[in-house]
C-alpha cells in the first residue's frame, strides 16, 4: 500500500494493528519473529518518510508553478526586482 500509495487503506489497516499490538503485549515471540518484524518496521518507516518527502515536495512544486503563473519578476539595470506580471498602466489623458 505504501508503495502504491494507498493512503486510506493505509489508515484502516493502522486502526487494525492499534488493537493487534494490544492483543500480542502478553504473547512472547521467538527472537527471529521479532527481528522480521523490525526489519519490515524499519522498511515501512523509510517508506513512509520518502512519501512524506514526495508530498512535501509536491506541495512546494505546486505552489511554485501557482506563483509563477500570478506573477512574473525580472531585474532591472540597477539590480531592482521588477514585476512583469502587472505593469503599472498609466492612464492616457486625451483633451
Amino acid at each position: 500500500m505504501l508503495l502504491e500509495g494507498d493512503f486510506a487503506e493505509l489508515e484502516r489497516i493502522a486502526k487494525q494493528k492499534e488493537g493487534l499490538l494490544s492483543d500480542t503485549a502478553v504473547v512472547s515471540h521467538e527472537p527471529a519473529d521479532l527481528a522480521k518484524i523490525r526489519q519490515l518496521s524499519e522498511r515501512n518507516e523509510k517508506l513512509l518518510q520518502a512519501s512524506l518527502e514526495g508530498v512535501k515536495a509536491a506541495r512546494s512544486r505546486l505552489s511554485d508553478i501557482r506563483r509563477a503563473s500570478n506573477q512574473l519578476e525580472t531585474y532591472t539595470n540597477a539590480g531592482k526586482v521588477r514585476d512583469l506580471a502587472h505593469p503599472r498602466r498609466q492612464v492616457e489623458r486625451r483633451a
